[in-house]
Order: C-alpha cells, then structure tokens, then sequence
C-alpha cells in the first residue's frame, strides 16, 4: 500500500459503537454509487465557459439551449454551412426584399428583419448593438449590469429567445411560405420572455407591452416584509447552547455538547442558526457519509433530537459574535470563557441586548 494511503487511513480514529465496517462511494454525499458522479470523477473538467452558462439558462427550454449551442457552433443547416459540407443548392434569404444570400451572420445579426428585432428592443432597453456581428450582438446584452433582478433576468434570456423566433419565423417562410414579419416575431419574443419571467418568480404577468415588463416599477418581484426575532427560553429550568453554522457546524455543536458533558450540565436544550443540520440530525433529510460519525456522537449526547431546534441568525447574536472571533484566529484551539469579562466585547454587548429583550429585525420576502 502507498505510504500516503496508509497515512491517510491511520489518521481517522477507529469507531468506538461496534457498528459494522461501511463501504462509501465518495464523490457523493450519501455515499452510494451513481453513473452521473463517476462520469464526473473520470471526466476531464474544464474552465466553464460564460457563453455556455447563459445559454443552458435554467429558464430557457432545453430545445432553445441546443438551438443556440448549435447556432453558436455555426451548425445549422444553412446554405452557407452546407456549401461547405458540398451541397451547392440556391440561396436566397427570406428576410430582405432583395436576393441576398442567406448565412447566419446576414438571418440573425445584419439582415433586414434582424435588425429591425433588435434595434426595436435595443431601443426600449436603453442599449444600442456594438457592431453588426452576431456574437457582440448577443454577449452584449449578457454583460450588462443592472440593479434589478427583473431585468437582469432579461438581458439573459432574450438574446437566445430573439434568435429562436428568428429561426421559428425563417423556418415557416421556407416551408410553409409564411412571411417573415417583424411585428409578430417581436409579439412573440415577448409572449415568451414574459412567459418565463413570470415563471421564475412565480406570478402570472398580463402586461400590456415589452416596456412595461422591462420597467421594473411595473414588475413586482415580491414583497418585502419585516419580523422582529429574538433570543427567548423556552422552558424555565433548562440550559440552552446555542451553535453558530458559519462554519464546520458539525463540529461546533459537537464540541459544544461534548463541553456540556465535562461540565456535568444536564437537561440542555440545543438552539442552530444551520436549518440543514437541525434536519439532518431529526432525520428529515439523509446525513451526507463525511459527517456520519461525527451526528452518531451528537444523538448520543443529545440524547433526544427533539431537544435540538432551529433559530433565526438575528436571534443568535452572541454564538455569531463568538464564531466571527473564532474564524478570525482559525489555527487556534477551542477556547473556553470561564467569565463574562473574559468574553469578547462585542459578545458581552450581544448577551446584554438579549437579556433586555430586545429583538433584532429580520428581513422576509414574500412571493
């Protein structure tokens, strides 16, 4: 055996609750074997590319993201393409009124009806195409910077949606002999641009036009709303430990309980700001197999997972003092606070604010 391997093995302890030995797959979190994660263990990663995760957007439909990857490629089965393949066969756009010869660059970027599609919502976006290429076209819309979640959303989507109806609208003209009109492919660009951003976040929008879609004063992305929340004792005659989840949640409230122990502290009730860990150990949701050992000594020093119960971050005020003080020296050992005075400054100015009561603002978003 590699001397590394050895190494690696030794350094875990050995379990001490007699179960039996466990074989874990471990390029996934719950150790068993799947065909996705080994093709992602073997296959050669490489850097992502930024064309690629604007068009394999989450709100585009899969049928668009390969047109545009195929678009993208300059694989789509136009003269131009297919001269090249030796398939000489006559060609003549469908977009101009003149006998030009239909390419990519001319159907989607520089010929009359592309043109006119972008120039039209260029102009009620605020943004004019860099050039007359397809690509500064397209990756243009995709760098723009916006405050609003609404249009940024949009910049994203539309540059793939204008080029699909583009194709849809060709396609009918070739082989239905339906007249490419610009009016209606804009009609439907917005039909489904607003089709999708209605989806997303999760209102049905019967707006009027593309402006007022794109004004975000006219889209309303949810409501804000405003709890006030703070530390409280549930039951009287229990000790509360409190756990920050900034970081290595698992080992925070295991050493916490573990501290509790060698302290002859009894009858404690557990409080998290880590939702997930708070459903892991309740067993809501599978444990991932690189925690396992470490939740099998929490339930035994926790004695009952019902003890164990979620709280709001502004309501864990002084756990995230302390584990912003802890982050801050990471080679450092676990260190306990025997008094108040020993305890960070602004931990004690936590503890004071929380035995006054007084609550902290928590920022809701309602759909």
């Amino acid at each position: 055996m590699p001397s590394e391997k050895l190494t690696s093995i030794l350094a875990h302890p050995v379990p001490e609750e007699g179960r039996e030995v466990e074989v874990f797959w471990m390029p996934t979190t719950s150790g068993k074997f799947s065909l996705q994660s080994a093709f992602g263990d073997v296959r050669q990663t490489r850097h992502k590319s930024m064309a690629f995760t604007y068009i394999w957007h989450p709100q585009i439909p899969w049928k668009v993201s390969f047109f545009m990857l195929r678009l993208f490629l300059r694989r789509l089965p136009l003269p131009d393409r297919l001269g090249k393949l030796g398939f000489q066969l006559p060609s003549k756009c469908f977009c101009c009124s003149s006998a030009s010869v239909e390419s990519i660059e001319h159907l989607f970027a520089n010929g009359h009806i592309a043109s006119v599609v972008w120039n039209y919502f260029g102009g009620l976006c605020g943004f004019r195409c860099p050039g007359s290429f397809l690509r500064p076209h397209i990756v243009g819309w995709w760098l723009r910077l916006h405050d609003s979640e609404t249009r940024r959303l949009i910049d994203r989507i539309l540059p793939s949606v204008l080029c699909w109806q583009i194709w849809k609208a060709r396609n009918k003209a070739m082989f239905e002999g339906v007249q490419m009109q610009s009016s209606a492919i804009c009609k439907n660009i917005f039909s489904e641009i607003q089709s999708m951003v209605g989806i997303h976040f999760k209102q049905e929008l019967q707006l009027q036009s593309f402006h007022h879609l794109y004004d975000r004063s006219h889209v309303s992305v949810g409501r804000i709303a405003y709890k006030l929340v703070r530390w409280e004792i549930k039951e009287t005659g229990r000790l509360i430990l409190n756990t920050d989840g900034c970081s290595k949640e698992t080992w925070a409230l295991l050493i916490g309980l573990q501290t509790c122990k060698n302290r002859g502290f009894e009858n404690i009730r557990v409080q998290s700001d880590s939702l997930l860990l708070v459903e892991i150990i309740q067993q809501r949701i599978q444990c991932p197999w690189e925690i396992r050992r470490e939740i099998r000594q929490i339930l035994k020093l926790l004695e009952d997972p019902a003890h164990l119960s979620h709280c709001y971050r502004e309501a864990n005020t002084v756990a995230d003092a302390l584990s912003n003080v802890g982050t801050s020296h990471p080679h450092q050992q676990v260190k306990i606070y025997d008094s108040f005075t020993m305890l960070p400054r602004v931990a004690r100015g936590a503890i004071f604010l929380d035995k006054l009561g007084l609550p902290s603002v928590r920022k809701i978003r309602r759909l």
